[in-house]
């Protein structure tokens, strides 16, 4: 639908996720995969796009959940330069992104024995058992994966803002949440569901909701935008709202999705718009993809 409407030109990239892409730092094992991978495809646009009629001087990415953490540390690293010009970043779980180290050496010791020679559906299979414990290291342990500071192409943790700043007037910048995000994770919890869905309990998961969506996502982004405005970056923060007194997930992690792509018969057995009408998210999906790609265009 968006593709349809606006008359854009969109390019997936798939590059290598999880113990693949982002779990490294070792001879062996090297760290950051996943965005070499993004970079070696952005090369890719750059030098072909116009073959498809698109403009190698007007590109824009648009990353959602790890995928805007992706973009967002794409801003900082190092061979990227002339390769894009304005970032939408959706949902990114910049509340995560600090202090992980200590973390994800432990994650790479644990895996230490998978190596290149091991079979891949073993490794799958295998690596969750030593995935990093909540208990251990709170809510960052929810995303054991992730972009690598200290190795190529990235600079060093202590060294990111500045180099968010230094980059602040390269790239034109959307960045925006959902209002109810982490719904998507705690409301879809049969234990959950089971006692905290009525009364008090009901009472008790929204806070939660509302604490844990602050948290991760929107008190990060809000830091992000301030950082970038300040440094004299082109900034815009949203956030998405669900008004439908009947939406069991209200404006939930990926509930962009259906409004940014359309396409009812993907999404009419998903629980994420559980009674959510499609006349609803369609109306607005048009309103959102036309002001992202109107962004995208200038």
């Amino acid at each position: 639908d968006w593709v349809k409407e606006q008359n854009i030109i969109v390019v997936t990239v798939s590059y290598r996720l999880g113990f693949f892409g982002f779990l490294g730092g070792s001879e062996k094992r090297p760290a950051n995969l996943g965005l070499f991978d993004i970079i070696e495809a952005l090369k890719w646009v750059k030098t072909y796009i116009s073959d498809f009629g698109g403009d190698a001087e007007n590109i824009t990415l648009l990353g959602q959940s790890s995928g805007g953490d992706a973009i967002a540390h794409l801003m900082i690293s190092d061979g990227i330069e002339n390769l894009f010009q304005r970032v939408i970043i959706q949902s990114a779980p910049l509340g995560l992104r600090n202090n992980r180290q200590k973390m994800l050496d432990e994650f790479l010791e644990k895996t230490d024995r998978f190596t290149a020679e091991t079979d891949l559906l073993e490794i799958i299979e295998n690596y969750k058992s030593f995935v990093p414990s909540f208990f251990k290291y709170g809510l960052k342990a929810a995303m054991p994966f992730g972009a690598q500071y200290g190795f190529p192409p990235l600079c060093n943790e202590d060294e990111s803002i500045k180099k968010w700043k230094e980059n602040a007037k390269k790239y034109d910048v959307l960045i925006g949440l959902n209002d109810d995000e982490t719904s998507f994770y705690l409301k879809a919890s049969n234990p959950m569901n089971k006692y905290l869905n009525q009364g008090f309990g009901k009472k008790i998961i929204n806070k939660a909701i509302q604490a844990t969506t602050e948290i991760i996502y929107g008190k990060p982004a809000q830091a992000f935008a301030e950082n970038y405005a300040d440094a004299g970056g082109n900034i815009y923060l949203f956030r998405i709202h669900s008004r439908l007194i009947n939406n069991f997930f209200g404006a939930a992690h990926a509930f962009d999705l259906p409004l940014l792509f359309g396409n009812e018969n993907a999404w009419k057995y998903s629980g994420l718009l559980k009674d959510v009408p499609w006349k609803y998210i369609h109306e607005n999906g048009k309103k959102l993809r036309a002001l992202w790609a109107e962004f995208a265009r200038k």
